[in-house]
């Protein structure tokens, strides 16, 4: 087996690249990426503080070269003492090949979501590791497009990133629910509890007004479809293998009149999502409220946030729930109708985010 290793000096992103000739998949009852966050990044909770440059450059170019995979892994401790730490690592593996490469440039397009499981708000910020704003001008030509032998080299890498600054995260006794998105992929989610003095701890007044309000006239929507509605319609897709669910145009126009997005989900409930008094005129009682972050991500968000919008999304049931329930939402929203500016033409991935369940991408080409 070949190896090289090329130095980034574009950002710190990456702190190397391997380009391997031939890997050797490692073989075993899990899957790859399982293999490697079990091993390669199944580290201790000091080491996560300790990971420098050489040790970044040991697991990029010695372990993580030893397994053939495409995507993104990540890991954090599992508790951390906000009382004895002061910052919220994470550390990232990823690995691509030559085609993805030219066709996803990974340090452009990196996105970080956190999402407090007991509050349900949201954190999104690009995954950037330096202030200094990088030229991305001088990037825009990839040349051509890779063939042949080139079709072999492979990059991976190895970094940490710290959140509590990069995304703002309040340091309190809370627990984050984290994911890594890159265009249309979409990482591992890990959780992480932070822990400390609870009675210095500050929780917040979970905000239950349901956003986008409930349209109460007649709408002009897809048939007669009231946008946005939270009940279950003829749109509304079905979940099958998972929790949640959503569909939506592939493409649109700019000067269209309505971008509807029609989703479910099926969620246990914490008390803090819970409703106990409520004057809604609804046919069912109001029990519960859901934060939700709609996001569209571009290839190339240049150290951008992607656009994106927050909902809070009820649930109406005959049903009183308790802590730990299983409860079914749906909700039609209409991205425009909801006074939002369509982001510019481009190519997009679609993603929606409660608690610490994601679903997406789905392609969306804004034109």
């Amino acid at each position: 087996m070949e190896k090289r290793i090329i130095y980034l000096t574009l950002s710190s992103l990456l702190c190397f690249i391997t380009l391997v000739c031939s890997a050797q998949k490692k073989e075993g009852k899990m899957d790859v990426k399982s293999q490697v966050l079990n091993t390669v990044l199944n580290l201790s909770a000091e080491d996560f503080f300790s990971m420098d440059e050489q040790k970044r450059i040991d697991i990029g170019f010695n372990k993580l070269s030893e397994y053939q995979f495409d995507g993104m892994i990540i890991n954090t401790p599992k508790e951390l003492d906000i009382r004895k730490k002061s910052e919220l690592p994470v550390i990232l593996a990823v690995s691509y090949d030559a085609l993805r490469e030219w066709e996803v440039d990974f340090n452009r397009g990196l996105i970080i979501v956190a999402t407090n499981i007991i509050t349900g708000e949201i954190f999104i910020a690009p995954g950037i590791q330096t202030k200094k704003r990088i030229n991305y001008k001088v990037l825009n030509d990839r040349g051509p497009k890779p063939d042949g032998d080139a079709l072999s080299a492979r990059t991976h890498g190895c970094d940490v990133f710290y959140l509590r600054e990069l995304l703002n995260i309040p340091w309190k006794p809370a627990t984050y629910a984290i994911t890594f998105i890159c265009w249309d992929w979409v990482s591992n989610t890990v959780t992480i509890n932070l822990s400390g003095d609870a009675d210095n701890a500050v929780f917040e007044n979970v905000s239950k007004i349901v956003f986008p309000p409930v349209n109460q006239r007649k709408g002009q929507g897809a048939g007669e479809i009231k946008f946005p509605t939270y009940f279950k319609i003829d749109k509304t897709p079905e979940l099958k293998n998972s929790n949640m669910a959503f569909e939506l145009a592939g493409e649109i126009s700019g000067k269209s009149q309505e971008f509807p997005v029609f989703g479910a989900f099926k969620l246990p409930v914490n008390k803090n999502q819970i409703i106990t008094e409520n004057d809604n005129k609804e046919e069912l009682p109001f029990v519960a409220c859901f934060q939700c972050m709609f996001i569209l991500v571009k290839k190339n968000q240049d150290q951008s946030l992607p656009w994106h919008s927050r909902w809070n999304l009820p649930v109406y049931s005959l049903k009183n729930v308790v802590p730990g329930d299983i409860v079914d939402g749906y909700f039609s929203i209409d991205i425009i109708g909801n006074n939002n500016t369509l982001p510019e033409p481009d190519n997009y991935c679609a993603y929606i985010i409660i608690g610490n369940q994601i679903a997406g991408p789905h392609k969306v080409v804004i034109r």
